[in-house]
Parts: structure tokens; sequence; C-alpha cells
């Protein structure tokens, strides 16, 4: 049995206790307040994030009732920064000093629902998140010669985004890379369909039908792809190149003399126009290009063969 001079001093410890823990709370402030929506309904459930910005990290919460109202106690006095919200409402911030007292009484917050536009410009915005997500880690994958992870990645992208010419052209290139030149083929298409400004892809494509000799389909992608950006040289030079492959000599002709246009010391174009004077008979024309070419670029990977065709169509017309 607990004497009675042992529950007298429980007595005094406990009201000490009481009178600590009363004293603290008096150096405290709280906050309250009713969330309301713009049609003046209170709003059940919402959160109130009550952070401290007296340079020390300190967060608050509270959530409101079914008459949509909120009090936080045991606050320090202080500076204070608010935020209610509620999934399909939108959020509000607000700045609040807490004083040692009575609560503060901030009326009514109205936080209003969010509109059906509103809504789909945030879904809008999550899905672009998480394409830019999974458009990185396809880059990264493809960077570190992981294209069949590149591709899983961009695959993700075509399910959010099924006519995303890039996504389709990056699939493609990850099955170039892998030797798999149907699948290949069949993503740059897509590009192109998708997005008939695609560049690369007609210029890809070029590159699969060159592979195969069929320099017809070959030409027309390249001749797509000049009309696209007619000032870019590895366009006009790809042409030419095709063009001269596959008999089309004027073809080849006019993109060699374009690049001259833009680059007049693009040594390799002198040299394909001297190719393409041979084959037209024109052996003086082509002795002055490949002459030209060697001027360029004396130690080049075909001032050898410059040279060989040189001295067999002077000997000619001598």
């Amino acid at each position: 049995m607990v004497s009675r001079k042992l529950r007298t001093g429980l007595l005094m410890i406990l009201s000490l206790g009481v009178l600590m823990a009363a004293e603290a709370y008096a150096q405290t402030g709280a906050v309250r307040g009713t969330v309301i929506d713009d049609k003046g309904q209170p709003v059940e459930s919402a959160q109130v994030v009550i952070t401290y910005q007296g340079g020390v990290n300190r967060e608050f919460r509270a959530t409101t009732n079914e008459n949509g109202s909120f009090i936080r106690v045991g606050l320090q006095p202080g500076e204070y920064k608010l935020l209610f919200s509620k999934e399909g409402y939108q959020p509000m911030e607000m700045e609040l000093r807490v004083r040692i007292g009575d609560p503060t009484d901030l009326g009514q917050i109205t936080l209003p629902e969010v509109s059906a536009e509103m809504k789909a410009a945030q879904r809008m915005q999550e899905l672009n998140a998480a394409v830019a997500d999974e458009f990185k880690a396809g880059i990264a994958a493809a960077e570190a010669e992981d294209y069949q992870g590149a591709i899983a990645s961009f695959q993700k992208v075509l399910e959010i985004n099924p006519e995303s010419a890039e996504a389709h052209f990056n699939i493609g290139f990850a099955h170039s890379k892998l030797g798999h030149t149907a699948e290949a083929e069949a993503a740059y298409q897509k590009a192109i369909e998708y997005d008939p400004s695609t560049v690369e892809a007609y210029v890809e494509l070029s590159s699969i039908y060159s592979g195969e000799q069929k320099w017809a389909e070959a030409l027309e992608m390249l001749k797509k792809a000049v009309e696209i950006q007619p000032n870019d040289t590895r366009y006009q030079y790809n042409l030419g190149a095709v063009a001269l492959n596959s008999g089309n000599m004027d073809v080849a002709e006019a993109a060699f003399r374009k690049i001259l246009e833009l680059d007049p010391s693009f040594p390799m174009a002198h040299y394909q126009l001297g190719m393409v004077d041979v084959n037209k008979g024109k052996n003086a024309e082509a002795i002055a290009e490949f002459e030209k070419y060697l001027e360029l670029e004396p130690e080049g990977a075909n001032a050898a063969t410059a040279t060989g065709i040189i001295n067999h169509l002077k000997q000619q017309q001598n």
C-alpha cells in the first residue's frame, strides 16, 4: 500500500507537471480557419501545411474536418507559410505571423475546384514529364550502346504518345545499330508519317536503300531531304553520290554544284564533279575539276586516283 506521504509527493509532482505544461503552452500560438470551395461549400480533408520561416526547418500539418474547419496549436511565434491543398482543387498559399496567445483566425479560405480544362492541362503536364523521363532514359541507353534498352524506353514514349515522330526515329536508329534493317525501315517510315519534316529519317532510309542497291528509292529519299534543307552540304553530297551511283548524272552534277555555291572550298565536290564529267565524256572539264580537288586536298584520300585519271585523260588528248 502506498503511504499517505508518498501519495502527497505524487500529487505535488503531477501538479508541477501540469503547471509546466500550461506555462509551455502559454508560450506558443495557434492558427485556425475554414476551407471552402468556390461555391461556398466546406472542403473536408483538405491538407494544411504550416512551415516555419525562421531559418529552422519546422513543418506542421492539419486536416480539415467535415465542416471544412481546422486548428493547429503549439506553434512557436514567428513567420509561417501556409499551403492549402486537396486533389481536384487549386492550391492556395499565404503567409502569416503567429503570436502568443489566442489562435489567429484566418476566417474562410477558398480553394476553387479545378476545371475540366485545367485538369486536362495538368494531365498533359504529367504526360509530358513522363515522356521527358523516358526520352532521357532512351538517350542514355543509346549512348551506352544499350540499344535494346533504348528501344524499350522509346516504346514507353509511344505508349503515351503514339504519334511521336522523334520516338519512332530513335527506335529506328537503335534497330539500325542492332542490324535490324526491316524494323529500322518501318520505324523511319513511321517517323515520316507523323512528321514529314523529319529530315534525318529520309537520310537514314536512303542509307538503307543504298546498302540494298535500291538506287531509285535511295535517290527519292535524298531528294526529299534536300527539299527540306537545301542548304545542308551533307544532304546535297549524299544526293550527288547516290545519283552518281545510280547513273543520274544531271542530278549528281546539280547537287555537287549546289555544294560549291554553299562552300567553294569543298574538295570532294570538285572530285565528284570530275567523275560526273568523265561519265559525260567532258574530259577537259573533268581534268579541271580533278586539278582543283588536288589543289584543295593534295594529300587527300582520293589524290592518287585523281592524279591517275588526269594522266589518263591527258594521254587521250594527245
